[in-house]
Parts: structure tokens; sequence; C-alpha cells
């Protein structure tokens, strides 16, 4: 393989996975997501001892096995405590805006780092779909960047 294939690849498999984690921080998984990652070789993936994730493999392998008639709704109430700040973990949240983390302090959404994103995306044309109400700087839209 050339190195421009292999570096086409590379590129391609990037994207793939900014694909899929702008999905994953988006919304919570549909059924169709749940089935795709049960169907998944996370098996094989937990049992790479090289990787630094197969334990998160291992885990979530574990958790897909028992899935149930219930799981969608687990799933997304997992999501929506740990992604909008209803749950803390030592009083800290996983919220995804850039602009949390970014102020000194108490975080402040719709700060600095939303203006900065924002700026970016129009310098390239693009912006947030037409009724989606979450600031520019939400993890899953600079991922899709």
């Amino acid at each position: 393989m050339t190195d421009l294939a292999c570096a086409i690849d590379l590129l391609e498999d990037r994207a793939s996975l900014y694909r899929l984690l702008a999905s994953l921080y988006y919304q919570p998984l549909s059924e169709e997501q749940i089935d795709a990652l049960a169907a998944s070789d996370l098996a094989g993936l937990a049992g790479d001892s090289e990787s630094p994730f197969a334990p998160a493999y291992r885990d979530l392998h574990g958790a897909l096995r028992l899935r149930h008639t219930g799981t969608k709704e687990e799933l997304a109430a997992d999501f929506t405590g740990a992604f909008y700040g209803i749950r803390t973990r030592e009083g800290r949240t996983a919220q995804p805006f850039e602009s949390l983390f970014r102020t000194q302090g108490p975080g402040q959404l719709m700060g600095e780092a939303r203006s900065e994103v924002y700026r970016e995306l129009r310098a390239h044309q693009l912006r947030v779909p037409e009724g989606v109400d979450l600031p520019e700087d939400h993890l899953s839209f600079i991922f899709a960047y």
C-alpha cells in the first residue's frame, strides 16, 4: 500500500470516528445505534491488551449483552443526567459545551468559546441547523466540524 493510500485510509478512519463521536454526544442513542453497537466486535476490542480503551469496551460489551426492552430509556436517562448537569461527580458535570470549561470560576454557557466556534463555522459557511436549540460550542458540532 502506498503512503498516500495509507494516509487516505487513516483520514477516512479518523473522519468515521469523529462522525460517531458527534452522533454519540448529540442525543441519546437510538434503538438502531444500540443494536449496531451490540452487533459490533466489542468483545474483540475488549480483549486487546494493548488498547487503553479495552476496559471501556469490556464494560460496554457486558452491558449490551444484558440489554432489554428498557435499555434505550435507561441509556437516555444516563445521557441526560451526565450531559445536561442533572448528575454530578464530586460537584462536576460532563456538560458538552466548550464555553463551560474555558472560563475561570463557575462556567459560563454561551461565553467567548462559543463565539470563537461560531466565527470558525461561519468562516467555512457552516452553521447549526435551524430548530436546533444548542450553542455552537456543543461537543457534537465540534466533532462534526
